[in-house]
């Protein structure tokens, strides 16, 4: 049996024994049929059905159940109550005692008190056999022994037969407080052969007639006489027959003569067992202590002839619960379960010879037996043993109840028939080798597979942990800028410039992103940079979602301290739409790391934690949002071919009306995306348009010193300061600039310090006039609208110098705006009737060309 693997099959769960069970030893499992019937220490006796793999019904009784015994004559259950007494169940018809609860799966039955056969809280264990119940308890200083016959056939009440009593010894193992106690231990022998007499069940044992003999008297033998081993907890085993000759009953020696005591071993008996081996009856009687002291009583040839040997040895300890059937032990000590072979016999196939060696020799040996070797079955944590039964298979099934209350049933390797087991020859070994290295291959398998696992899940969290870092760093910074705290560097950040470059025989404009990594984190593979272009021209609506484009890069790792620059293409000269939105961010696919299932129950409500990629596997961190217009796209350079169009003035002449026509038409296709290849630039013109600006306020804004260039150049210098082709005139003095504006028309800014004398009551007011020069009426007003976009954050910030503001005249100041608003009125007027079609003359249209240029020229003042 050594190196065989057993089959553990789990039944059913119950209540640990541990957390109910006051004292040891309260556990027990019986088998009967298909039925196993279980205590734990509890108030409860389960019926748990091996053909219905369920719990059939639960018997609840008035106290803790310690101790069940079967009659399979009456087909009863006996069930002993602690401090209360005996109680009888009819096993035939389980649902009629008590009452059932029919709302559960599970039938509960109450036993009621008129099943108590015997009421006696002194009874701590008992045995039934015949029509005799046989208890065993403890008064005062006494045990007692109790026999009782059934009235009528077994009906309650019994009637007492005999009372005896055997004086306790004072030794620890007779105490009840120790941890250490155990209920006395019965079990009920019989000769072997005799008919009718012996009976099945848990404690009844059929011993070999000559050793029966030895042990209880040819007396007892001739009358097939059972005898009741009684194992008490002060470590003695007592014996006594149920039946004598009249003429050999004691009669004057008192009522303990009755009662012999075979052996004092030592330690609390917790099991008597009988081992009978073949038809020529080669057995021993076999006594286990808690402690694991085991005694072993075979016969052998004496001096005088045959006698009873005793043998004491030594087992694991400590024994929780055992059982023995045929030639086998079966014992656990809490940590293990183990077998031990009792009778010898042929060693089988693969067992080692110490193991099946023979522990109990032949009855004509003068040679005390050979130490007792137990084989582990790997099976650990039983608290309760059933007797073994054999399968149809030649297998031994055991039903062992564990510490936390699981049922199990545990089969064991199959027996060889008659006991006769299989020599195991070269082609056998050979192949049990290979058997054995292939087991072995499939273990290093799973354990590489194991392995490998494991470090793609440590891999897994070490990169799903960075993510959450990375993510926990940008939101609190986000945060943190939404509070004002927009000055402080990003740790992760993203800048858009724009530059022109010939691609395919055409001038492209290419968006340069550039992401720096400042914090301390590496962004390894798994990240992209993301970058969403979108027209300021066009909403973004399901109907216009065409317009919108979002670029995808990814990267294998950014270190920190590192940069990462990437390039797009937005659009040629005569299909770009002015300005575009920007929108950078850093986005991460988690469906490698969680899966698909994990990343399905992920939270959505955080706008900034938002699903970009088409499959919703990935979160966005945004990173920035910048703004791409006319200023940014100038190519500052004094006019030169643009393809097939020449920088240069148009003629001044032109019809008016053609003038705005071409106009309305260049700037709806500029706004619309389907018009990709209309012109932007117009043969009008010149147009001019101005802005001015308080000086006061420039040079705050700006952080102007005495010294340096005027200021007139600053401010070009500054509005021109994200155009990377103004790079190269950072030196230089900036008054006028020449520019070709992304549709290939000519542009001229002008910046020049001006005095502004009707607006002041105290002294004239210096300010910056800014102009704008354009043969093309669209790109005029998107020059015009790229500096007021560029100015009002100064103003917003409410930016003022360190003098005062000087004494303005408000009434000048309520005519300009009463014309502005004038101004305003009037094209907005025209337009209404434009689009009802009820002015569409060369006059109007005249009219409403010279009205733009005069709200786009106004003298108002930007303080």
């Amino acid at each position: 049996m050594a190196g065989r693997r057993c089959v553990v099959d789990c039944l059913a769960a119950f209540q640990s024994p541990a957390l109910v069970a006051e004292q040891a030893g309260s556990s027990q499992v019986i088998c009967r049929e298909s039925d196993i019937y279980l205590c734990n220490g509890s108030e409860f006796v389960s019926v748990y059905s091996k053909l219905e793999k369920c719990v059939k019904v639960i018997y609840s009784f008035p106290g803790n159940v310690c101790h069940l015994a079967e009659d399979t004559e009456k087909d009863n259950l006996y069930v002993l109550c602690a401090k209360d007494g005996v109680y009888c169940i009819p096993l035939q018809n389980r649902m009629s005692t008590g009452s059932q609860s029919h709302g559960d799966l599970v039938g509960s039955c109450s036993v009621s008190p008129d099943s108590c056969v015997l009421r006696d809280p002194t009874v701590l264990s008992f045995i039934f056999l015949e029509s005799i119940l046989v208890t065993v308890g403890q008064a005062g200083k006494t045990w007692t022994l109790s026999l009782f016959e059934t009235v009528d056939k077994g009906q309650s009440p019994y009637r007492k037969l005999e009372e005896l009593q055997v004086p306790i010894l004072a030794t620890r193992g007779a105490s009840s407080a120790g941890k250490d106690w155990r209920p006395p231990a019965l079990c009920c022998i019989y000769p072997h052969g005799a008919k009718g007499k012996a009976r099945s069940g848990t404690g009844h044992f059929s011993l070999e007639p000559g050793l029966f003999s030895l042990l209880f008297g040819v007396d007892a033998s001739m009358v097939a006489s059972p005898v009741v081993l009684c194992g008490l907890p002060d470590g003695r085993l007592c014996c006594l027959p149920l039946r004598l000759p009249v003429s050999l009953a004691p009669a004057d020696k008192g009522e303990e003569s009755k009662v012999r005591v075979l052996h004092h071993l030592g330690q609390p008996v917790c099991f008597i067992g009988a081992s009978l081996a073949g038809e020529k009856g080669n057995g021993c009687l076999l006594a286990l202590g808690w402690g694991g002291k085991a005694l072993v009583v075979t016969p052998r040839l004496g001096s005088e002839g045959r006698v009873a040997g005793f043998t004491e040895q030594h087992l694991s300890s400590p024994v929780a619960s055992a059982c023995c059937s045929g030639t086998h032990l079966y014992y656990s000590t809490g940590s293990q379960l183990l077998a031990l072979q009792l009778s010898p016999g042929t060693p089988e196939a693969g067992d080692s010879k110490d193991s099946w060696e023979r522990a109990v020799p032949d009855q004509t040996s003068p040679v005390p037996p050979h130490s007792l070797s137990p084989v582990s079955l790997n099976v650990c944590s039983l608290a309760a043993l059933a007797l073994p039964a054999d399968s149809p298979t030649g297998a031994v099934e055991l039903v062992a109840m564990t510490q936390k209350g699981t049922l199990l049933q545990i089969t064991l390797p199959e027996r060889s028939d008659g006991g006769q087991r299989a020599r195991l020859t070269s082609s056998l070994a050979g192949q049990r080798i290979r058997d054995l290295l292939a087991g072995i291959g499939n273990v290093s398998d799973r354990v590489s597979s194991l392995k490998s696992c494991i470090q793609q899940k440590n891999d897994a969290l070490k990169h799903l942990n960075q993510v959450f870092n990375v993510c926990c760093m940008l939101l609190s910074n986000q945060e943190g800028g939404e509070k004002g705290a927009s000055q402080c560097k990003q740790p992760i950040s993203c800048h858009v410039s724009a530059r022109w470059s010939r691609l395919l025989l055409q001038d492209t404009l290419i968006l340069t992103c550039c992401l720096e990594n400042s914090s301390d984190y590496v962004l390894e593979q798994g990240w992209t940079l993301c970058i969403q272009v979108t027209p300021q021209s066009c909403p973004l609506t399901p109907e216009t979602a065409g317009s919108a484009r979002t670029y995808a890069f990814p990267f294998d790792k950014l270190l920190p301290s590192k940069s990462m620059e990437v390039t797009l293409p937005l659009a040629p000269g005569s299909d770009l739409v002015l300005p575009v939105s920007v929108h950078c961010s850093l986005a991460y696919s988690l469906k490698s790391i969680l899966g698909v299932e994990v990343i399905g129950h992920l939270p959505s409500h955080n706008p900034l934690l938002s699903s970009q990629a088409n499959d919703g596997h990935c979160i966005s961190l945004a990173l920035s949002t910048q703004t791409v217009d006319w200023l940014d796209c100038l190519r500052i350079c004094e006019p030169v071919a643009m393809g097939n169009r020449a920088c240069s003035w148009s003629n001044p002449l032109a019809d008016p009306v053609q003038v705005l026509l071409s106009s309305r038409k260049a700037m709806g296709q500029n706004r619309d995306p389907k018009n990709k290849g209309a012109g932007l630039g117009l043969d009008g013109g010149p147009f001019v348009a101005s802005v001015k600006v308080s000086s006061e306020v420039l040079t705050t804004a700006l952080k102007l010193r005495g010294s340096g260039p005027s200021l007139a150049s600053s401010t070009l210098h500054w509005l021109l300061s994200s155009n990377p082709e103004a790079d190269s005139l950072r030196s230089q003095a900036l008054p006028v600039l020449t520019a070709a504006a992304p549709g290939g028309s000519k542009v001229r800014l002008l910046a020049k310090e001006i005095c502004l004398r009707d607006l002041s009551a105290d002294r004239p007011i210096t300010a910056v006039e800014i102009q704008i020069e354009s043969a093309s009426l669209a790109e005029l007003c998107g020059l015009h609208h790229s500096i007021l976009c560029r100015i009002q954050p100064l103003l917003k910030e409410g930016v003022s110098g360190d003098g005062a503001l000087p004494g303005l005249r408000t009434q000048r100041l309520r005519e300009l705006l009463h014309h502005a608003e004038v101004l305003s009125k009037e094209v907005q007027g025209v337009r209404d009737r434009m689009s009802l079609g009820l002015e569409a003359s060369s006059s109007t249209a005249e009219k409403l060309l010279h009205t733009y240029q005069q709200l786009r020229n106004t003298d108002l003042l930007l303080l």
